[in-house]
């Protein structure tokens, strides 16, 4: 969803809701107009705009927690998708830059390919891998 979306749900949920949040401040109110009619008061004068914003926040909240479940979702189907073209030997394209930095590690490598893939290597392709105090250092791995 795009922000405009997002936006545009949140107010529409919020509408749907305005009437039982109002019809449920007036009946609080109403149990407490003779215990504190001060608060009673208070309460009709600025509880409903409370109300509403502390529902606008939940909306909010529920729609951040669904966002998250689908991303967390996306993740895994594309793990499982990942392990499965792994086990398939298919075609691991590689590009851009990958740089490692390190500081006395036992071992370092910049890229490492397991497997029956094909690994085809974009034009352009850097692997840099960078080591202070390091026993080995690898730029690129591929074992069969």
């Amino acid at each position: 969803m795009i922000k405009q979306e997002v936006q545009e749900n949140v107010a529409r949920l919020l509408h749907e809701k305005k009437g039982k949040i109002f019809s449920e401040n007036l009946i609080s109110a109403a149990l407490n107009i003779f215990t504190n009619p001060a608060g009673t008061i208070e309460k009709l004068a600025f509880g409903v705009d409370k109300s509403i914003e502390d529902e606008k926040l939940k909306i909010q909240q529920n729609m951040i927690l669904d966002l998250i479940c689908d991303i967390a979702s996306s993740l895994e189907k594309f793990e499982s998708q990942f392990n499965q073209n792994l086990n398939l030997g298919k075609v691991i394209i590689v590009n851009g830059h990958i740089e490692v930095d390190d500081i006395g590690s036992d071992d370092v490598t910049g890229a490492h390919f397991k497997g029956s893939n094909t690994i085809e290597m974009e034009p352009g392709t850097k692997i840099s891998v960078k080591s202070n105090g390091s026993k080995t250092v690898t730029g690129l791995k591929i074992e069969m």
